[in-house]
């Protein structure tokens, strides 16, 4: 045995010993605790003897030790027990037991037979008698005797008790206790003589009593200052009281302990006694009279650990009879009035009243004691002190006059001798005035605290009344002072960090704090599961829970707890070291194998900064994962909790239990292996029970014991078929104990309900592996296990196709998993039986090879799913499984590449078949070609499902035998599988919130009011402001849950700051989650691309969805810009519960692509260099009342989630339509597939606007335009194909910013006015087929109006930068003079819209948008100027083109434009000929060509001077003129990737290069750009926008900086003009 195990093992005796002690001692400074709950009550145990042999003597209180040799000369020197055999045979007592109150047994060996002396063997002779004892083994005890309130039994070989006996009293030193003749069923009673192996003599019923009145009130048994027999005052004493009703004279009165020591109360120990005075030994009623030592032996009379005393009258008859219990040091202890309880006194009292406890009040009290000066009974400030204080509330002030300090052992300051400073206002007599503080010391006034134990100190008033006292137990530290915590005394006192001496203390300089303090120990978790260590180690190990149920915060530093050892309070131990009024501290200890909590029984106490014991607790044996708590019932035990819940309070529960009883066990699984095959999905043993009753029956604290009492307690985590403990009548439950207990060859266990009564017991001789047993046949084999349902008994098959391949997955993620699967189930009505059944594989390239089942039970609409390793699906994928080789006897091998499978019966008929791939499709049962999986799709993980998967019922699987009934849609492994349809309809309340505004208020209110817990899902969390109010719902003690992308597609700063605010999130902790790609290589890809729901669920009874990310782009601030997005609010428990359902299923960390947060993880864990941001919380608001919309009363929609059944949601909305359908979308994709068919929502939509006459809206955004596989491929659809040539109503434009509104990120849609749809779900594939996602479909018409008005805003905006139709003219001046906006098509004109020249001037369509000129008229601005001549008079005066063409004085010179031009004085009538006519006056107008007047000058110079300007101006005009007709180039192309991470196509243009880069422009805050995934941060320069180029982003308008450091000032909080001005004073510009 190593080292470490021993120290183990005498850790755990020494604290079975310590919970055996009656008492405990201040030594240890533990409270006194009562005895642990295994020791026989003594009290009438005594019982007759049944049999011959009998216990017939007994010596309990030998002299000495107890445990010395005894016989054949000295009989008293240890303890021994008399057996007699009465009978007339002989008896051997060889394998009896003889045990003690403990049940500690006597080992039956020779050595402890001292009669017959000599004796070889236990064989007693009839009328014979044999004697044990422990004979000189003073070891640990094997049987031990207690004096006082002792057991002794005697047991058969087969444990039947024959007699117990049992004492109360101790008897006197070196007598035997023998049978009460007239009561054998009593406590023994004292004998005339000892008669050890020969019959007993008379017997003695004991001392004689008589009360005289006189009792023992106070004993002082071990002085501190003064030896124990040291002279009065010194020394040990006692104090007696007269309760009777005469005077007493004491002459002839002794007191004797348990050793037989006497105390006369004569002239040496009667304190007082006169020999002149006869009455100075009297005693008065009511008096009180001191007995001290006073020097009479060489040491004290009275025993510090407790003792037993008597006092004798006069007449040698007893008038008192006490036991007191172990005493402090230097305290005495005081008796209760009725005897039955000791106190430790304040100070002692002898010969006075009793000072047990505070019995008046002052406003002066204790504010601050320095126990242990730096130099020790030196003067203050060096020495001891102890400073006052007058409580601030106080008017009058308080005299010091007559108050005292008394100390533990007897001390007496009076203040005003010993006061050395004081602020007192109050001089004569000295006094302290409110507030005011004083100081006295304790140096020269003849009295020490005891300053290495701890001592008590007391303020005394005038009137003798106690006011206050103050008491610690350990040696403080030099220098440092007492102070009241949180600023109170009555509050408990702790050690300051500094001392201040007659001024206020730290925590009282803000106001006189006032609190109380109640510590307790609430929860325990002795025994985790599993390795102790290993435990601690993953967090989940042994834990003692604090509630602080007072009323203000608790310093725990120097805290400490015991239990065997001692575990110090403090950061790596304990959770809260500063826990505030009703708040909840877990500790747990950081090194196991120094603390440890005891399995099978213990103690635990709870200890102040200065060794108080303020707490304690005794528990027994314990189960595996089970939690303690306080028995409401019994304060002196501890019973199980239904769960752990460190940190929480526990949940109520029945005490005692009321329910049912009506629960059995119906199946166990005694061994099915940890490792290997798999027959049923469950490895491990487990215990199926049923309801057999007519009441619902809480699981909770329900227990399973085998033979030694090991076991487990029910919980929610060893259920292995639900997440419920209640169980309805007539269901199953399987219990899958985490730590194995039952033996394999043989076991008995007892299902006992929560108050520990046996219920039922089951026993078995043998088990088999994996088969488990039942009750039908005497416990038996079961047909075949039957976990969580009734065993089957199997019906003869009818013959009909009633069993049929279901589900199937061919492409395991490699062959070490071997785990693909095929399912088949049962859709008839009987229950089968499959042995002999056979699944028989085709190939065209080979013979068909059967394999055989051997042993499988399909129940009524029962399916199977059959693998070759079920752990490792379940692992990857989260089904359950037989293991082929199982239930088969040789596991079906299925072919990636394809194959033809039957299911046989065992007559031949051929009852169901499945080809895929290349399968020969000719195989009977088989109609048309093969499944062909989806082209797109990878066959690793791809299940192939019969219909949707969701079907069950005959009527609606479908059954063509043929490729269609499978080609109805896919599915990934490990996904989910939702099939509940999503419907609601129930009350509740609908609230409104759309971004920008109030929308961040709105959510954060919402938060705000979360009493329990928080569950939220989102793609991104980048808000500061979110994150502090999620952070804010913990600190109320709020459970937080959240999910995130691990994967963000955006910017790596983004990522970096979801990060932190999920670091964050778990320090102050929440659960926090990633959805991640499963990280190791032979894991199976995750079954979802990306988590984008944004959604989130409030105490289980409300919910949040949204299209919007917890990011300012979506949640801004108050009065900032932000994107357009709709959130919605339903406070409804139903819809909260169903989307609950969704949540929790991502929340399982089983599965593969789920992670929790880890700080250090490289990847997801805090990132290096994170500072929690500061939030402006503070500044935002919700939404004003009647902003937003709110709806009570019927609630009816549906919940949308993606993959499952968003897209057929979305399908059934738009065919739902019968007026209009309102699209308000981030995208639209429309280049992609679902399932095995097209893109079903543009079909839908389709059907809408062509079949039913429904008008469309589409309103889209712009950012996402320039690349035609995308939304301009939408936009032609809508606006060119279905409206313009279909003839439908449908529209669809670009959503044009303005407002505070930056960008459409939203995702929704409103039909007919009625409905409405807030959802996370872009229309790409992503979303539709990898994305989890969710939306919630609204059918009331006052909520889809609140949405529909955001929709109008939004579709009536225009802005000078959105072109729907991307004709390069923006659709405001598209909308501004009568062109179309949504599409370039001209009717009847090769033209595009763009390209025509409507107003025949020169200048196309296009080039006048550029200049906001009217495109019908040749002079804009109707000033006889034409508007291609006011492009040469713009270059001529220095003016913009736009200004010219549209203004009458375009230079603000105070002269019309046609006057400065030479045009005739009045300006020409506006032309507002339509397209294609002509004006045949045009030319007509004065001035010729130019419009210039004659000039009056005729001279040559003249002329050529002007000729010469007019030449130049005509070149300069035609210069400029030619420069701004130069064709406007299109778009470049541009790679762009959505939030979600779909990267859209990069096509280039013919003359591009190959060779050539696209070109990457960020599209969208919190979008990436990149051919490659490339981040925001390498993207140089934003969107070209047509008109004014590509701006330079980020870092990149700083030329020297790098990115980096742009981007380390940003995150600092500077702006970018404040980064201009900088760059620009450092580089000069």
């Amino acid at each position: 045995m190593t080292a470490h195990r021993v120290s183990r093992l005498a850790a755990i005796l020494l604290t079975a010993l310590f919970v055996a002690s009656t008492t405990t001692g201040y030594g240890l400074g533990l409270n006194p605790l009562t005895e642990t709950p295994v020791e026989a009550d003594t009290q009438g145990r005594t019982t007759a003897c049944v049999g011959d042999v009998c216990i017939s003597e007994v010596l309990v209180n030998a002299f000495g030790a107890e445990t010395d040799a005894v016989g054949p000369s000295d009989w008293t020197s240890g303890e021994w027990v008399e057996i007699h055999n009465a009978g007339t045979a002989s008896v051997d007592l060889a394998s009896w037991t003889l045990q003690d109150h403990y049940q500690r047994a006597l080992p039956m060996a020779n050595t402890n037979i001292v009669y017959p002396s000599g004796a070889t063997g236990f064989t007693v002779a009839a009328g014979d008698y044999i004697v044990l004892a422990r004979n000189g083994d003073g070891g640990a005890c094997g049987m031990c005797l207690k004096n006082t309130n002792g057991v002794v039994e005697l047991l058969t070989p087969s444990g039947t008790l024959v007699h117990s006996v049992t004492w109360t009293l101790r008897p006197t030193e070196g007598s035997t206790l023998i049978e009460d003749a007239s009561n054998p069923n009593g406590v023994w009673i004292e004998s005339a003589g000892i008669t050890p192996g020969t019959a007993n003599g008379g017997g003695s019923s004991g001392p004689t009593y008589h009360d005289t009145g006189i009792r023992v009130r106070e004993v002082l048994a071990d002085p501190f200052f003064s030896a124990d027999n040291a002279s009065w005052p010194g020394g040990e004493w006692l104090e007696l009281e007269n309760i009777g009703t005469s005077t007493v004279d004491l002459v002839g009165y002794y007191i004797m302990d348990s050793s037989s020591n006497n105390i006369s109360l004569n002239e040496s120990h009667l304190i007082g006694f006169d020999a002149t005075d006869s009455t100075s030994t009297h005693i008065h009623p009511g008096g009180r009279r001191v007995v001290a030592v006073n020097s009479t032996s060489d040491y004290g009379v009275l025993n510090n650990g407790g003792d037993q005393l008597a006092v004798f009258a006069s007449n040698g008859s007893i008038t008192d009879e006490l036991m007191y219990p172990s005493v402090r040091v230097g305290h005495s202890k005081v008796r209760s009035a009725d005897g039955l309880t000791w106190t430790d006194a304040l100070f002692p009292t002898p010969g006075e009243s009793d000072a047990t406890a505070v019995n008046g009040t002052s406003t002066l009290s204790i504010n601050e004691i320095m126990v242990n000066g730096t130099v020790n009974e030196a003067p203050y400030p060096d020495g001891e002190w102890i400073e006052l204080r007058v409580h601030p509330d106080e008017t009058t002030g308080v005299g010091l006059a007559g108050y005292t300090i008394r100390t533990g052992t007897g001390g007496s300051i009076d203040l005003t001798d010993a006061l050395v400073e004081c602020s007192c206002t109050i001089v004569n007599p000295h006094g302290l005035g409110p507030g005011e503080y004083g100081v006295i010391q304790l140096n020269n006034t003849g009295v020490e605290i005891i300053r290495s134990l701890g001592d008590t100190i007391s303020l005394v008033d005038t009137s003798e009344k106690v006011v206050q006292t103050i008491t610690w137990a350990t040696n403080l530290p030099a220098g440092r002072t007492m102070t009241p915590i949180a600023g109170d005394p009555v509050n408990g006192w702790t050690l300051s960090n500094e001392e201040t001496p007659a001024a206020a203390n730290p925590d009282q300089t803000s106001g006189n704090n006032q609190g109380g303090i109640d510590l307790q120990i609430v929860e325990i978790l002795p025994n985790p599961f599993g390795n102790d260590s290993a435990a601690a180690l993953a967090g989940d190990g042994e834990f003692i829970e604090l509630w602080n149920n007072g009323t203000t915060e608790v310093d725990l530093s120097g805290w400490s707890i015991i239990s065997g050892s001692t575990l110090a309070l403090n950061e790596q131990t304990t959770s809260d070291m500063s826990p505030d009024a009703g708040e909840r501290v877990v500790i747990r200890p950081a090194d196991p194998s120094a603390f440890w909590l005891s399995n099978t029984a213990g103690s635990i106490s709870l200890h102040d900064a200065l060794g108080n014991p303020i707490d304690s607790i005794v528990y027994s044996s314990t189960l595996p994962g089970a939690a303690m708590v306080s028995n409401l019932t019994s304060s002196s035990s501890w019973i199980y909790a239904p769960t752990p819940t460190p940190g929480t309070a526990t949940p109520t529960f029945d005490n005692p239990y009321t329910g049912s009883n009506d629960l059995v066990i119906t199946e166990i699984m005694v061994q099915c292996g940890t490792s290997g095959s798999d027959s049923v999905g469950i490895l491990g043993e487990w215990i199926e029970l049923r309801n057999n009753g007519t009441q619902t029956i809480d699981l909770s604290r329900w227990h399973i014991l085998d033979e030694d009492s090991s076991g487990m307690l029910a919980t929610t985590n060893q259920i292995w078929n639900g997440t419920s403990m209640s169980i309805a009548p007539g269901e199953h439950v399987v219990l899958r104990p985490e730590e194995a207990f039952m033996d394999n060859f043989g076991d008995t266990i007892r299902l006992m309900n929560p108050d520990g009564t046996m219920i039922s017991t089951v026993y078995w001789l043998n088990s088999q592996t994996c088969i488990s047993i039942e009750p039908r046949f005497g416990w038996g084999p079961t047909l075949m296990p039957s976990p969580g349902v009734a065993n089957p008994i199997p019906d003869e098959w009818d013959g009909s196709s009633s069993v049929i391949f279901s589900r199937i997955m061919v492409g395991e993620v490699n062959s070490l998993r071997d785990h693909d699967w095929f399912e088949i189930r049962n859709i008839g009505t009987q229950t089968l039986d499959l042995s002999g059944w056979m699944i028989s594989r085709h190939r065209e390239d080979a013979p068909a090879w059967n394999d055989t089942f051997r042993g499988l039970v399909l129940g009524p609409g029962e399916s199977a799913i059959i693998t070759g390793d079920p752990a490792h699906l379940l692992e990857d994928a989260a089904l359950e499984a037989y293991g082929g080789s199982d239930v088969m006897y040789n596991m079906p091998w299925l072919p990636d590449s394809g194959g033809g499978f039957q299911l046989v019966s065992p007559t031949g008929i051929v009852v169901d078949t499945i080809v895929y791939g290349d399968g020969d499709p000719n195989i009977e049962g088989w109609t048309g070609p093969s499944i062909t999986p989806p082209s797109s799709s990878d066959p690793v993980g791809l299940i192939m499902m019969r219909g949707d998967g969701c079907a069950v019922t005959p009527d609606a699987i479908p059954d063509t035998d043929s490729a269609a009934d499978w080609e109805v849609r896919w599915l990934r492994m490990g996904a989910s599988l939702f099939c509940d349809g999503g419907t609601f309809s129930t009350t509740g309340t609908v609230t409104t919130s759309i971004s920008p505004g109030h929308a961040l208020g709105d959510l954060v209110e919402w938060i705000d009011a979360a009493q329990s817990e928080i569950h939220v899902h989102l793609y991104e969390l980048t808000s500061y402001e979110l994150s502090r109010a999620l952070r804010n719902a913990l600190d109320r003690g709020v459970d937080v849950t959240v999910l995130l992308e691990g994967g963000v597609y955006s910017s790596y700063d983004n990522m970096a700051v979801s990060r932190g605010i999920a670091s964050d999130l778990h320090a102050a902790g929440a659960t926090v989650l990633w959805m991640v790609e499963p990280p190791s290589s032979t894991s199976p890809e995750s079954p979802y691309k990306y988590i984008h729901s944004k959604a989130a669920v409030r105490d289980s009874s409300s919910v949040w969805i949204s299209s919007g990310n917890w990011k300012s782009s979506s949640f801004p601030l108050d009065g900032d810009p932000g994107n357009r997005d709709w959130s919605v609010f339903i406070d409804s428990e139903d819809i909260a519960q169903l989307v609950l359902s969704r949540m929790t299923w991502d929340e399982n960390t089983s599965h593969l692509h789920i992670e929790a947060f880890d700080p250090m993880d490289s990847s997801h864990g805090t990132p290096t260099g994170w500072v929690t941001p500061i939030d402006r919380l503070l500044e935002v608001t919700p939404s004003p009342v009647g902003v937003e919309t709110t709806h009570t009363g019927a609630i009816n929609g549906k919940l949308l989630t993606c993959p499952d059944d968003c897209i057929s949601g979305l399908v059934d909305l738009i065919d739902s339509s019968e007026d209009s359908v309102d699209l308000s979308l981030q995208y639209f994709q429309d280049g992609w597939g679902w399932g095995y068919g097209d893109n079903p929502l543009i079909d839908a939509l389709e059907r809408a606007t062509l079949e039913r006459n429904v008008t469309i809206r589409l309103l889209l955004n712009g950012y996402y335009t320039d690349d035609p596989f995308d939304d301009r491929d939408m936009l032609n659809l809508v606006n060119n194909d279905w409206n313009r040539t279909l003839g439908a109503d449908a529209t669809a434009i670009l959503m044009s910013q303005g407002g505070d509104v930056t960008k459409l990120h939203n995702k929704g849609i409103i039909v007919d006015g009625e409905s409405v749809l807030i959802s996370s779900i872009n229309w790409g594939s992503n979303s539709a087929l990898r994305n989890r996602e969710m939306g919630i479909v609204i059918d009331e018409a006052a909520i889809a109006g609140a949405y529909l008005a955001s929709f109008e805003e939004d579709w009536n905006r225009l802005d000078d930068i959105t072109d729907t139709d991307g004709d390069g003219m923006i659709d405001r001046y598209e909308m501004k003079w009568g062109l179309n906006r949504t599409s370039t098509i001209v009717d009847g004109s090769p033209l595009a819209e763009q390209s025509q020249d409507w107003d025949g001037d020169g200048l196309s369509n296009l080039q006048e948008s550029n200049h906001d000129s009217d495109p019908f008229s040749r002079d804009t601005d109707g000033d006889c100027i034409d508007d291609p001549d006011e492009l040469a008079f713009a270059a001529q005066r220095g003016i913009t083109n736009t200004a010219a063409m549209n203004l009458v004085d375009a230079d603000e010179d105070g002269f019309e434009d046609h006057i400065e031009f030479g045009c005739s004085e009045q300006p020409a009538p506006v032309d507002n000929t339509t397209p294609g006519e002509s004006n045949d006056d045009e030319d007509d107008d004065p001035g010729g060509s130019f419009g210039l007047r004659e000039d009056p000058l005729e001279s040559n110079a003249a002329k050529a001077l002007l000729a010469l300007v007019i030449f130049s101006g005509i070149a300069l005009g035609l210069a400029v003129a030619l420069m701004l007709l130069k064709k406007d180039e299109g778009f470049v192309d541009e790679v762009l990737v959505d939030d979600s991470g779909y990267i859209f196509d990069a096509p280039q243009t013919e003359n591009t290069p190959e060779d050539t880069p696209t070109k990457q422009r960020v599209i969208l805050a919190g979008t990436s750009v990149g051919s490659e995934g490339s981040t925001a941060r390498e993207a140089k320069s934003g969107k070209d926008d047509g008109v004014f180029g590509a701006p330079q982003l980020d870092a990149y308008n700083f030329p020297g900086w790098t990115d980096e450091e742009v981007q380390s000032y940003l995150a600092s909080g500077w702006t970018v003009e404040q980064l201009q001005q900088k760059h620009a004073e450092e580089h000069g510009e």
